[in-house]
């Protein structure tokens, strides 16, 4: 880490971590991506294309390719122009970054999907040019401002207005009211009584009313249930369809 500058502007190489991978000579990693390229196994032949990177620091991409061909090797490196993200760049080998193409390792020097047509190199020769401005995506190691998206600096040093965010209002859809969710909505849930009777639910007065005050009176003891009049029962009411039964909706709760 260097001073004097951030990271937006930083054009040196970066020092590549080999923590992970394993201390072999070069020519045993060699023989490894040989063995690994003749079996068809990608995951070993990265594996031992690391360990080859480890022990040889100074290998290109074009040197690789180069080498690969010479020898048969069932795996190819590819350039290819693929669109990244703002926050990551193309690292070669040496840690060099803002590469133009990103390389690829494919089991073939032939695209395989209809939309790769316009990414692939047209021949061999382009594909090695494309490789010495070649590398991999890395994170750049910037971070983008929340206020003003910029990558050249981070929000609390950002020097436009500070926009304020729409906030988020939760809403209840049982009771339409906002500031909570359905799930902790205090209020009684919308009741469905079958699939043949329409869906209803009984409004926010009249179920405040009944958790509250307590059931509307009735004109008398064999007045109807649903409606509160009289001369017929709950299970003969003429408006069953359009309300909702205060018995049923009590057994739920």
């Amino acid at each position: 880490m260097e001073e004097g500058h951030v990271a937006f502007e930083c054009k040196n190489p970066r020092k590549i971590s080999y923590d992970n991978v394993d201390d072999v000579p070069g020519e045993v990693a060699w023989n490894k991506m040989k063995a690994a390229s003749d079996e068809g196994d990608l995951d070993d032949f990265k594996e031992a294309l690391n360990e080859y990177c480890k022990a040889t620091p100074d290998a290109t991409y074009v040197q690789l390719e180069s080498g690969f061909r010479l020898q048969g090797f069932t795996f190819f490196l590819i350039a290819i122009k693929k669109q990244l993200e703002e926050t990551f760049t193309n690292m070669d080998l040496q840690g060099n970054l803002g590469k133009t193409f990103s390389v690829s390792i494919r089991k073939s020097d032939k695209h395989q999907r209809p939309k790769e047509k316009e990414l692939w190199p047209s021949s061999p020769e382009e594909n090695m040019a494309r490789l010495e401005d070649a590398g991999t995506p890395v994170n750049r190691g910037i971070s983008r401002c929340r206020n003003c998206f910029s990558l050249e600096h981070q929000a609390k040093a950002c020097p436009k207005e500070v926009v304020e965010k729409p906030k988020v209002e939760v809403f209840c859809f049982n009771c339409e009211q906002p500031g909570h969710r359905v799930r902790d909505c205090r209020l009684s849930h919308c009741l469905t009584i079958s699939d043949t009777i329409t869906s209803h639910c009984l409004t926010v007065f009249e179920i405040i009313a009944d958790q509250f005050i307590g059931p509307q009176a009735r004109p008398d003891r064999f007045a109807c249930r649903n409606c509160g009049k009289s001369n017929h029962s709950s299970k003969e009411c003429p408006e069953y369809e359009n309300a909702c039964p205060r018995k049923l909706l009590r057994q739920r709760n």
